[in-house]
């Protein structure tokens, strides 16, 4: 009888968190972040073709997976697809593009080229080119198996079931090299392994095809060339913050929290603002500071939240403070990218 009290207890306040936790009013902080490389001085930049990686005939997948059991009583076929090397190169290569010039920050220059000796001391129209960025599938790894773990059954008898196990491991690297004197000013890998397990139904054989490992590939692809153009180019990031909650309540104030749920966020800090100038209401100086960020008015949050913490105490607003701190130094770098 306790421990069902107890789980009902339990369960009651998880409701109520989820109910008043997930009232709270949010808001988006957006700020720059900077690469990891500064290209402030490569802004015009050729594009090689992605270099696609080679299996070697020793690591390339046979057609049917191994059974490491011995004993299954049906055949996989591998989700390996043939030549999928160069068709992830080319794939990875139009997403690079894509993703560079929604990035807005660099000039694309076309060339026919496809070695960096041919454009090395090159000029094209009217840009000066400045960088080459050469891309390159360093490595791409699978291994397919299918494996038995033995059960046993409620009248005592054993029997196998079978699994397929699929590992895929990519790596790409990138340069960036100097137009003139051809040598590298940046380089850098990333790199992603992910494994997948199935259970393998007998009933389906003689033949069973593993799943097609073009899709994992190419979102496993797709993450890391999100990563190469975050490594060079600085973004615009946004963040969803919390405001304070109306404690000590101020019914008139819930006109302002509808506010900012509807986007009026200069109603909304202008009415917090009053606030904490007539009565140092700790959430409404909060909630001015964070509306003001939201504004990009950054400077002006900051000493408000200045003022906040050093009046109160309160630890969120110190907590707010120094990460106001932290977004001001990120944006501050990634503007002297540009």
């Amino acid at each position: 009888m306790k421990i069902r009290s107890k789980m009902v207890f339990l369960l009651t306040l998880l409701v109520i968190i989820l109910l008043f936790g997930g009232c709270a009013t949010r808001i988006d902080v957006k700020r720059l972040v900077p690469a990891t490389h500064s290209m402030a001085n490569y802004r015009n930049i050729a594009l090689l073709p992605v270099k696609p990686y080679r299996l070697p005939i020793f690591e390339t997948p046979g057609a049917l997976v191994e059974d490491l059991s011995g004993s299954a009583p049906f055949r996989v076929y591998s989700g390996y697809q043939s030549f999928i090397e160069k068709s992830l190169a080319n794939y990875s290569g139009e997403l690079l593009k894509r993703e560079l010039e929604k990035s807005s920050y660099f000039s694309l220059v076309e060339t026919n080229f496809s070695n960096v000796a041919d454009i090395v001391g090159e000029k094209y129209g009217t840009t000066e080119l400045e960088a080459i960025l050469d891309v390159q599938v360093r490595r791409l790894d699978v291994e397919e198996y299918v494996y038995a773990r033995k059960v046993v059954n409620e009248d005592a008898t054993e029997t196998f079931v079978y699994y397929l196990r699929q590992k895929i491991g990519l790596e790409i690297s990138y340069s960036v090299l100097d137009v003139q004197t051809g040598k590298a000013i940046y380089k850098d890998s990333f790199q992603n392994r992910e494994e997948y397990t199935y259970a393998l139904d007998s009933k389906k054989g003689p033949v069973i095809y593993a799943p097609d490992l073009t899709p994992k590939l190419r979102q496993m692809s797709e993450d890391l060339i999100t990563s190469i153009v975050n490594s060079i180019a600085p973004r615009w990031v946004s963040s969803s913050i919390s405001l304070m909650a109306n404690r000590p309540k101020l019914p008139h104030l819930e006109d302002s929290y509808k506010a900012v749920k509807e986007g009026r966020l200069n109603f909304a800090y202008s009415q917090f603002l009053q606030e904490w100038e007539f009565s140092g209401h700790v959430a409404s100086g909060y909630n001015g500071a964070l509306i003001l960020e939201a504004l990009q008015r950054r400077e002006e949050a900051i000493k408000l939240m200045q003022k906040v913490w050093q009046s109160s105490g309160s630890q969120k607003a110190k907590k707010q403070l120094d990460r106001m701190y932290r977004y001001r130094e990120d944006q501050g770098e990634a503007e002297s990218q540009f």
